[in-house]
C-alpha cells in the first residue's frame, strides 16, 4: 500500500505529490528517540538519587547509633567518663550536620 486512504477522493495529480510521502516523518521518529532517551537518562538519576539518599541517611543513623555507644560506655568506665562524654557530643553533632546535609541533598535532587 502506498500510504494513501483509498477513501479520499483524490484530484488527478494529488497522488503523484503524495507518491513521495513517506508513511512516518523523520523529524517524529527522531523527536521519539530522543524523548525515550530522555525519559531513561531521567530514570537512572533518579535511580541513583535514591541511593544516595539513602546512603547518607543510613551514614546519619550510624553516627547516632556510635553516639548512644559512647555515651554508655562513658557511665560505665569512670576513667574515661570526660573522653567518651565528649565523643558522644561530637557523634551527635556529625549526625544532626548529616541529616541536614541529606535533608538539603534530597531538596537539591526532587
Amino acid at each position: 500500500s502506498s500510504g494513501i486512504n483509498a477513501e479520499w477522493p483524490l484530484r488527478p495529480g494529488d497522488e503523484a505529490l503524495l507518491s513521495g510521502q513517506k508513511d512516518k516523518d523523520e523529524f517524529f521518529i527522531e523527536r521519539r528517540t530522543f524523548l525515550e532517551d530522555y525519559h531513561l537518562r531521567i530514570k537512572e538519576t533518579t535511580k541513583k538519587s535514591e541511593s544516595l539518599s539513602a546512603s547518607t541517611n543510613g551514614l546519619s543513623f550510624d553516627y547516632m547509633q556510635v553516639a548512644g555507644c559512647l555515651a554508655l560506655l562513658s557511665t560505665r568506665d569512670p576513667s574515661l567518663q570526660r573522653f567518651m562524654a565528649q565523643s558522644a557530643i561530637t557523634f551527635e553533632s556529625l549526625q544532626k550536620l548529616q541529616k541536614r546535609t541529606s535533608t538539603d541533598e534530597d531538596l537539591k535532587l526532587t
